[in-house]
């Protein structure tokens, strides 16, 4: 947002109350109840989401409201995650979940606020112990299935299928061309050029779909 900003755009930014980012916005952000968005109809002329529509219960509600609140011949841009990514998140998410459990009985903020030692420490072991048996649960990413069945709701063509089952014409589609995963085992020691080349190798994280409204005026 900051930087289209700088470019001399007009951005509205919106989140859902209660996001985990709330405290760390850099940009003014509009928070909301999810569901119905707090701007009149035909308010925007372009609408851009990473990595939401997957979180979203009420999908046949929240693409009533974006188109709601898109002016007609609007377009919408939305990024999404890709089998690629689900599968290296779930392989890795294997190494990770020791450096998760350490990190759980380190953390003193986790078991703060219980009374006793003894109270204190078995909170951090029962999460401790959560965190590390997390991989073989096969916790879903979005509101969909499960992280096996991600590997196809997440592929290409399911979300092509999605957007055209909502109504939309997909203008163009591609790829993101970065590798990463939802484990981030190497976070920042792995630069942005060197996750461009492991996007060709071990596939790209996100898919991107440009679309609009098949009832839009052009």
């Amino acid at each position: 947002s900051c930087l289209l900003a700088e470019m001399g755009y007009d951005v509205t930014a919106l989140d859902v109350e209660g996001s985990d980012y709330s405290d760390a916005t850099v940009y003014p952000v509009n928070f909301y109840d999810g569901k119905t968005i707090p701007f009149p109809d035909d308010s925007f002329d372009f609408i851009f989401s990473s990595n939401v529509l997957e979180h979203v219960r009420d999908i046949g509600g929240i693409n009533a409201e974006l188109r709601r609140v898109l002016r007609p011949g609007g377009r919408m841009i939305h990024v999404v995650p890709s089998a690629s990514w689900r599968f290296w998140t779930s392989l890795t998410a294997f190494p990770d979940a020791p450096l998760l459990a350490v990190r759980t009985i380190l953390d003193p903020r986790i078991g703060a606020g219980k009374s006793g030692i003894a109270s204190k420490f078995y909170t951090k072991l029962w999460r401790a112990a959560r965190r590390f048996a997390s991989p073989f649960v096969f916790r879903r990413h979005g509101e969909w299935g499960n992280a096996l069945t991600e590997l196809r709701t997440f592929g290409r063509s399911a979300w092509r299928a999605y957007f055209v089952l909502q109504g939309y014409e997909i203008l163009a589609s591609g790829t993101v061309p970065l590798f990463y995963t939802g484990a981030s085992l190497l976070d920042h020691r792995l630069t942005l050029e060197k996750r461009h080349v492991l996007s060709r190798q071990l596939g790209s994280a996100c898919h991107v779909f440009v679309v609009r409204p098949l009832d839009s005026r052009a």
